[in-house]
């Protein structure tokens, strides 16, 4: 894993034998009249004809990856220092397989057999075309393998993916989480895990907006020095630069309206229903991300208890928890009203109705009937209302919230618009 030769390997079970076995140590010490721990000369001895001293430079495997640093200034030459292993190479070898220092920040996501909704299957088979080439070494270079989208929309559930179809971990770091200062260390460690799994690796949430992209810079610095090709996840995937290296980038988008439906049957198989998931309502109604569905779920689920969730329900804990908050130029209009409170001509009444049916009927319109293929400007629902103050314009608005179970918001058109800005 380490491209270790014979002599490294050596090396690296003496050094483990004097730190495990209590019996080892006097031996060692008996054999270099030193201390418990071997020196690199008494290795060169040991491994015989062939050794070389340049194994135990700083650049070499044995340091980078396997021993302690060295003391510094002391007045062994570099031969004479004892070599101690580092603590977490100890550690795996008896078995510790979570990195403590790495769980805080990182994650291991393992290719175990579980069901995956098909959203961004189709730019994940591009995508993963050219990360195959790449790891076989057939595409020249250092890349970079960029997955795009807005949060919670599917991005690492083409890692589990990825794991699932290749059969290898994928370790996964959160950016956000890493102190910047401490990225070279905790960078070299990272690598370390990444190769006794014999996982890959990526990065989530590198996001230029967070201002860190200058502590940053030695990170393909160092991932370029080991070879290793990247996996990247970012929210801002269109102000992402890797100056020196090859981008292979795709962009996950927010599912249309048959896929949203299709999302909301998938992820809703977990749960227990009282009544039969209406789909395509939740679907037409709240156009989110997976990882935003699972969420709504799972609050419903929470909120309900052991009698099982309803359509209602969910649709009761989506307004709560997907309309935001009140204030500056948002106002949230209370839904006092209802059609037996307008007092509006029957052709007006009529539209209203037929608009309230549209948005009801939206999957059936555009998916069942096929119409989504005939419109080109988008599925939404657009209305204008126009009159003199008073004439019901608002309450309007509140009798169609009321009656497809959505909430409504006035906004301040002059604190958002004006004539210089736009």
């Amino acid at each position: 894993l380490f491209q270790a030769d014979d002599l490294e390997r050596m090396c690296v079970a003496v050094c483990l034998a004097a730190e495990l076995e209590p019996d080892c140590g006097p031996v060692i010490r008996s054999l270099q009249r030193e201390g418990a721990l071997p020196t690199a000369g008494f290795l060169m001895k040991l491994y015989g004809p062939g050794a070389d001293a340049g194994h135990f430079s700083s650049h070499g495997v044995l340091h980078r990856w396997f021993l302690e640093p060295g003391r510094a200034g002391g007045r062994e030459t570099q031969l004479e220092q004892p070599l101690k292993l580092r603590e977490r190479v100890v550690e795996f070898a008896l078995g510790k397989w979570e990195n403590r220092k790495l769980s805080a920040w990182t994650s291991l996501l393992f290719p175990e057999k579980c069901s995956l909704t098909s959203l961004g299957r189709r730019e994940y088979e591009s995508w993963h075309l050219g990360f195959q080439k790449a790891h076989a070494g057939k595409l020249p270079g250092q890349w970079v393998f960029l997955i795009g989208g807005p949060e919670g929309v599917g991005k690492k559930t083409q890692l589990v993916r990825l794991a699932q179809e290749s059969g290898r971990p994928v370790f996964c770091a959160d950016r956000r989480r890493l102190d910047p200062s401490a990225l070279r260390g905790s960078w070299m460690e990272l690598i370390w895990e990444c190769k006794v799994n014999q996982a890959f690796l990526a990065v989530e949430h590198w996001n230029p907006s967070d201002g860190r992209e200058e502590e940053w810079g030695s990170f393909f610095e160092q991932a370029s020095w080991e070879g290793e090709a990247l996996i990247v996840l970012s929210e801002e995937a269109e102000q992402v630069q890797f100056f020196g290296q090859h981008v292979w980038k795709i962009e996950l988008s927010l599912p249309d309206l048959a896929e949203a439906a299709e999302l909301w049957r998938f992820l809703a198989s977990g749960y227990s229903w009282r009544d039969p998931l209406r789909a395509e309502e939740l679907a037409g109604l709240f156009l989110l991300p997976p990882g935003q569905v699972e969420e709504m779920l799972a609050g419903a689920w929470g909120r309900a208890g052991d009698g099982g969730i309803g359509t209602e329900e969910v649709k009761a804990f989506c307004r709560e928890n997907l309309s935001g908050q009140s204030g500056g130029s948002l106002r949230r209009v209370p839904l006092k009203f209802g059609w037996e409170d307008l007092v509006l001509p029957g052709l007006v009444v009529r539209m209203l109705k037929d608009a309230c049916a549209q948005a009801k009927n939206k999957y059936a319109v555009y998916e069942t009937w096929g119409l989504s293929e005939k419109i080109a400007y988008g599925t939404g629902t657009s209305l204008v209302f126009s009159g003199s103050p008073g004439t019901g314009k608002t309450m309007a608005a509140q009798v169609l919230a009321r009656e497809l179970g959505l909430e409504l918001f006035r906004i301040d058109l002059a604190a958002v618009v004006s004539k210089y800005i736009g």
